[in-house]
């Protein structure tokens, strides 16, 4: 692992450098965040019980990360093992991503693309339309970069540009051949995602449930209700939220239920699952 060197003031106030080979110290809007204070759940994470066979499953993956490792901390606590998707052209995504990683988390890269209204676009890396097959792979590879041990992409915005089936075929053949997949997260109800993604074979899946667009807690409750009746039905839903506190307290209070019939599972043990091709 990298060292990081910490500058401290000697008592004639001249800069003396120590250096350590511990985790960085991420530094976000809400200050620095020790990671060497928090115990890594991975252990935790890995004696989680398998699914059993006859219950449904539900996938929960938290977007927009990569400000701060504290941004995450209330789901971090959630005995669940949740996935989290990180932002490209956020403060510190490499960071939070690789100490995801090393704390046994499902990561994906959440990709920023071209939205309907172009006043919405803010911030580096957006993939747009008009750009050239070069220049979405270039674009593509910076985001990609900075999200290091993502598993799989999924789209942040992307009005407009899940409807293009050329760019989005264009951003599939790579991925693909990165061995990365995509998580349409549906964005726009014209999205033409599953259609690039026959065309390219791309391992795919769809997003069922927005919990928080609405960030009451009464409204998040009603979305996973909704997202814990379609895996009841279907046999698996997806669900995707944002670093809330509402959002966290509404799944933490899930994880705590005794009577929960649902198993959580990582996105990614979803690839493949016949309950995604079900009904309705």
């Amino acid at each position: 692992m990298q060292a990081v060197c910490r500058t401290t003031m000697a008592p004639i106030l001249l800069p003396v450098f120590l250096c350590c080979a511990t985790p960085a110290v991420l530094r976000g809007p809400e200050g620095p965040v020790d990671n060497r204070e928090r115990p890594s759940p991975s252990a935790a994470l890995l004696k989680f019980p398998e699914p059993s066979g006859d219950r449904p499953l539900l996938a929960i993956l938290i977007d927009d990360a990569g400000e701060s490792l504290s941004q995450l901390e209330p789901f971090m606590d959630i005995p669940l093992p949740l996935s989290f998707a990180v932002l490209p052209a956020t403060s510190h995504p490499v960071e939070v991503a690789t100490a995801l990683k090393a704390q046994g988390r499902d990561l994906l890269a959440h990709i920023p693309m071209e939205p309907v209204s172009a006043d919405q676009i803010s911030g580096r890396g957006f993939l747009m339309t008009a750009m050239s097959t070069r220049q979405l792979l270039k674009t593509l590879d910076w985001n990609l970069g900075r999200v290091p041990g993502a598993l799989g992409v999924n789209n942040h915005m992307g009005s407009r540009f899940t409807r293009d089936v050329r760019a989005m075929t264009v951003v599939f053949d790579e991925l693909k051949r990165r061995g990365l997949y995509f998580l349409d997260s549906r964005t726009d109800p014209a999205t033409a995602c599953n259609e690039a993604a026959r065309r390219t074979r791309i391992r795919f899946m769809e997003r069922d449930i927005f919990l928080d667009n609405d960030p009451a807690s009464a409204a998040i409750e009603g979305m996973l209700q909704k997202a814990l009746d379609l895996a009841r039905t279907r046999g698996c839903a997806i669900a995707i939220g944002h670093p809330r506190a509402a959002t966290a307290e509404v799944i933490t209070r899930l994880a705590r239920d005794p009577d929960r019939d649902v198993d959580v599972i990582p996105v990614t043990r979803l690839l493949g699952h016949p309950c995604l091709s079900a009904g309705p």
